[in-house]
């Protein structure tokens, strides 16, 4: 099931709350015997989402959501606050974010968009516990010419490796960077 109640009071503001809940059976081994069994498993969803527009110029989008996760008898939680900038001029366009998660584990992963560079999208799970920033800036340098850099950087907490086999990085923080140019004729 998936509720979603939106309030827009005016032009520059939208608020809306979201719940959503899933059950359905899972394989599950069974130690007493041979044969796997299906366990019932409950996952349930909170999100509020506001954007303000003070000016034309500034835009500000606030994120608070919030997960549960239920097996049997064991339920894990996790969350993600976010707050994202974003500033619009003639020439240029700046998005930043600033979030803050912490999961129990990867079942009750959080997952939000977020701008990338042109064509291209983002929407990364998050899991564990830890703080992800990025920025975005979008150049007209030119009349036909439009450059796109991003950077951002995950550092989780109380973590020495991120990710498995070829793809393990030694320490907490993780950093990606992306530079596009588009020229049109």
């Amino acid at each position: 099931y998936l509720v979603r109640l939106l309030f827009k009071p005016s032009r520059q503001t939208s608020l809306y709350a979201q719940f959503r809940t899933e059950n359905k059976g899972l394989n599950a081994a069974s130690t007493a015997s041979v044969i796997d069994y299906v366990a019932k498993v409950n996952r349930k969803s909170y999100l509020v989402y506001y954007e303000f527009s003070p000016t034309p110029v500034v835009n500000l989008k606030s994120r608070v959501q919030f997960s549960s996760y239920e097996r049997e008898s064991t339920q894990t939680t996790g969350y993600f606050i976010s707050q994202d900038v974003n500033l619009t001029f003639s020439r240029f366009r700046l998005s930043t974010r600033y979030a803050i998660f912490h999961t129990d584990g990867y079942d009750t992963r959080q997952y939000a968009y977020e701008r990338d560079v042109l064509y291209a999208f983002s929407i990364p799970a998050f899991s564990g516990r830890g703080t992800r920033v990025y920025g975005l800036l979008q150049v007209a340098l030119l009349r036909q010419l439009d450059v796109w850099v991003k950077y951002g950087l995950t550092h989780y907490r109380k973590q020495d490796t991120i990710g498995t086999g070829l793809e393990t990085i030694e320490g907490a923080k993780r950093a990606d960077v992306k530079v596009q140019a588009r020229y049109t004729f």
